[in-house]
């Protein structure tokens, strides 16, 4: 407990140390609501922060190991058709369903991929993993 409220302490204080130049980019002095998902970890435990500005201020959340996360780093977050949330880590891809990250299998590729860059194109998951390029 007290290595993810160190953790959440590091990413509210990052995020409001740069609200202010979002809102200068963006031209705006509020922020609409929504959520932002940061990707992280540690040497042993990757973790995705989703940051939820519900417009009256920020919420926080963890995921890790005990939400279905493994791998040693989330090296890269993308977003599929569907909105779904994608998170790449050293052993793997992952998916985010019901506030639970799945492992989506990926025979081609080998259980050591290290998923380094995430795009997706319609129905298509192209990834950049330390094997190469896949599809």
């Amino acid at each position: 407990m007290e290595k993810q409220e160190l953790m959440l302490g590091g990413v509210a204080a990052a995020l409001a140390h740069v609200l202010p130049w979002i809102r200068r980019i963006l031209g705006s002095t509020a922020l609409a609501p929504g959520r932002l998902f940061v990707g992280g970890g540690s040497a042993t435990d990757a973790t995705v922060t989703e940051v939820l500005n519900t417009g009256n201020g920020f919420d926080l959340r963890v995921f890790s190991k005990e939400d279905g996360l493994s791998g040693a780093r989330v090296y890269s977050l993308g977003e599929d058709e569907n909105g779904t949330l994608l998170a790449g880590t050293r052993q793997g891809l992952f998916r985010l369903v019901d506030d639970r990250f799945e492992v989506i299998p990926m025979p081609k590729i080998g259980e050591d991929a290290r998923v380094n860059r995430i795009a997706t194109h319609g129905k298509r998951i192209w990834l950049a993993t330390n094997h190469g390029l896949y599809l």
